[in-house]
């Protein structure tokens, strides 16, 4: 059964209002990460893949001993961290198209 999608509704910087139709939303999104190379390129960036790695590890009592589910997880980096710093369990999903 397929979900029934909203219309979205808002205002851009002048005050128009906007509308847009989400499942149209929801396809462009997904189309952005369904390639291989925008997975490379997050992976490679260094400051921005450290920047999760330390706020895992900086809130580590958080996450030591429970079950972590991590959603739209792409290549698993931070089910990965999640698991470095004592998860009980990591649940890791992601949606594909392809």
């Amino acid at each position: 059964m397929a979900s029934k999608r909203s219309n979205i509704a808002g205002n851009d910087r002048r005050g128009k209002r906007l509308r847009c139709n989400s499942r149209a939303v929801d396809d462009d999104y997904f189309k952005g990460y369904s390639g291989i190379e925008i997975h490379e390129q997050m992976l490679k960036d260094q400051v921005r893949t450290k920047a999760y790695r330390e706020a895992i590890f900086e809130n580590r009592s958080r996450i030591e001993g429970k079950a972590v589910l991590d959603v739209g997880c792409g290549t698993g980096i931070l089910s990965l961290f999640a698991r470095d710093v004592g998860a009980r369990v990591v649940y890791a999903g992601d949606e594909s198209r392809s």
